[in-house]
């Protein structure tokens, strides 16, 4: 009989699946005179699979659809989540009241000459604390958080988190100009990554809990589940599907949960209840949301500006935000800290039109200044208040143009904060949920549908603006997301798509003794093996030819029989990558070797494993269906 025929005939006895539970494989011989096919026939006992265990677990979330092992890994993001988010926000409260003896807003209550020092002595003190750092373990924030993401491997470096939160803290309790929720984001998918690492989950999990992550730290700090759920879908990864979507919402709701527990569920601001008054005031609104987007597009502006400063000591950046903002509050204390305080005062109409115009440009540059100079705090919070103070602007002039049909400042107080944080950040379902959570008031939602559209696009289209986030990543050169392509290949682990049907031979194995490998591993009842893989002890050299060459080729030399390095049909230099890889990085990796196989292997930081499984290019291929007509034939 041809070697091929035997081969087939391999092929088909010994590809049987395995099945779950306990069963009797009977291997029958084949008919014919061939050596390899003279065994005695031998019944083998498969034991069951460890179901439960920690092994199969990682195996299972290296597949696209894990949702009850994510479901379960998201109650423990949510939970970490939400202590970490207790945890900074105490640190804040607590700094704030053994310092000062206010809470962390009331900064107009402090002394002109304390409002003058504490915001340098902090910066100077973030500054001292940080400037040996290098400046990739300063990096901070809902921008860095997207920088992993851009990565294949996903990982948040504890020291960064560290930096986020002392740092961060320190700022925030000193009243620099920032927000809390963009540290609270970096911290929360800290967690996530952490607890993914320490469980050597396989990174396209990792990406999925980093999302968790981030939606927890959102809901906890701002109070807003659905406004979670939404950032890290439209912000963070950029991509909605089933499979991360229902981890997001369940580490959201746990971490918004367990913070209401602490700081109850009180809305952010207090809002009378207000409406449109009617449709003839749609133009007026669509003209102030092309102004908000104007400031937007000139706070991003300033961010950049600060940012591309030449100055290169860290400690001198740091102290000249702190003198900025400490001669700022030297006039307007209401510019320090967050400022949701003044939002308050805003929405209750207790302010003139000097000190509304004042205090948008003290808190419009002074917050640039502050992001754009890297101290580690965050640009939502403040892109509310500034869109505030914009709305009520606004509202101020339409009731003097339209005193008859105005609706109330109240009314543009709240599309002023849509419009501003969804142009901003460039997130307007976000935005919308955000507000309509922090207001409790569903009569804003059809005004702020549009008057968020326009500022959107008028940032985007008009001043060709991207993201705060987004344009921090490309200043860095990264380019944010993905192609579609590669966050599809992103969503799936190589474990789940490699062969384990190989077997592992010595390159000095010459062709009788590959007979002999392959009858015993027929005898051991184990499928045919797809792949003979060659590998070199000393050197790690790691060669391999598909398991018909070798069967062939056994069958046709019975002379001087040649050793497995000396075949031709030997694939050598095969590359290897670590069994959590994601199916893009083993892509990559094939596209950078020109290779069409390669080794996944048991990585360490300190040690290459053995090999546990082989991808081939047309594996993937298959998988992602870049091709238009059937699978690609093996």
């Amino acid at each position: 009989m041809p070697p091929i025929f035997i081969a087939q005939n391999y092929l088909s006895a010994f590809s049987e699946g395995f099945e779950k539970h306990t069963r009797l494989y009977s291997l029958r011989p084949l008919p014919n005179s061939n050596p390899l096919t003279r065994m005695p026939k031998k019944t083998v006992r498969i034991t069951p699979l460890r179901l439960f265990s920690l092994k199969n677990f990682r195996r299972s979330l290296s597949h696209e659809n894990a949702l009850p092992q994510l479901a379960l890994l998201a109650i423990l993001v949510g939970v970490i989540t939400a202590f970490v988010m207790i945890l900074f926000r105490s640190f804040i409260e607590v700094g704030a009241d053994s310092l000062f003896g206010i809470n962390s807003e009331n900064f107009e209550m402090l002394d002109i000459v304390v409002r003058f020092l504490s915001p340098i002595i902090g910066a100077t003190l973030i500054g001292v604390l940080l400037f040996r750092l290098p400046s990739n373990k300063r990096e901070t924030g809902v921008a860095h958080v997207m920088s992993k993401l851009s990565e294949y491997q996903t990982r948040l470096p504890v020291i960064n988190a560290l930096v986020q939160f002392f740092a961060g803290g320190i700022a925030l309790v000193a009243g620099l100009s920032g927000g809390r929720e963009g540290p609270a984001i970096h911290l929360g998918a800290t967690g996530a990554s952490v607890l993914g690492s320490t469980l050597k989950l396989p990174y396209n999990s990792i990406r999925i809990l980093v999302a968790c992550g981030a939606a927890a730290a959102i809901a906890s700090s701002f109070n807003t589940p659905i406004a979670g759920v939404i950032f890290a879908m439209e912000v963070v990864v950029m991509e909605y599907s089933i499979a991360t979507f229902i981890p997001v919402i369940i580490s959201a709701v746990t971490g918004a949960v367990l913070v209401r527990a602490v700081f109850g569920s009180v809305a952010a601001f207090t809002v009378p209840p207000v409406d449109l008054t009617g449709p003839t005031e749609l133009p007026y609104i669509i003209a102030a949301g092309f102004v908000i987007g104007c400031f937007a597009a000139l706070f991003v502006q300033l961010v950049e500006l600060f940012a591309r400063s030449k100055i290169s000591s860290y400690w001198v950046r740091a102290s000249i935000a702190g003198v900025l903002t400490g001669c700022v509050g030297l006039v307007i204390p209401q510019a320090l800290g967050i400022g949701y305080d003044t939002v308050d005062l805003i929405l209750a109409e207790q302010y003139t039109v000097s000190l509304l115009i004042t205090f948008l440009v003290a808190k419009l540059v002074v917050t640039a200044g502050c992001v754009g100079l890297g101290i580690p705090l965050g640009v939502i919070g403040p892109s509310l208040v500034i869109g505030a103070t914009l709305g009520a602007l606004a509202g101020t002039v339409g009731g003097a143009l339209m005193p008859a049909s105005a609706s109330p400042i109240s009314l543009y107080v709240l599309l002023g904060m849509t419009a501003m944080m969804a142009a901003i950040l460039q997130a307007p379902l976000f935005s919308l949920m955000a507000v309509l959570e922090l207001t409790a008031n569903p009569n804003i939602i059809l005004p702020a549908m549009l008057i968020i559209v326009v500022a959107t696009m008028t940032m985007s289209q008009v001043f060709r603006k991207k993201s705060v986030f987004t344009s921090r990543l490309s200043a860095l050169g990264l380019g944010y997301p993905p192609a579609p392509m590669t966050q599809y290949l992103l969503r799936t682990g190589v474990e789940s798509l490699m062969t384990r049907n190989f077997l592992v031979l010595d390159p000095e194995t010459n062709i009788n003794e590959l007979r002999q490998a392959l009858i015993s591993h027929a005898v051991a009842g184990k499928p045919f093996p797809e792949w003979i893989i060659v590998e070199s002890e000393p050197t790690g050299e790691t060669s391999i030819l598909r398991g018909e060459e070798a069967l062939n080729a056994s069958n046709s030399n019975f002379g001087s029989p040649p050793k497995l390095d000396e075949m031709p049909q030997l694939k050598r230099d095969l590359p290897h990558i670590s069994v959590r890889s994601t199916l893009a990085e083993a892509l990559w990796s094939l596209e950078q070797t020109e290779s069409e196989t390669l080794c996944v292997r048991e990585l360490t930081n300190a040690t290459v494993g053995p090999i546990v499984g082989v991808l081939s290019r047309r594996h993937i291929v298959n998988h992602s269906a870049l091709t238009q007509g059937p699978p690609i034939s093996p």
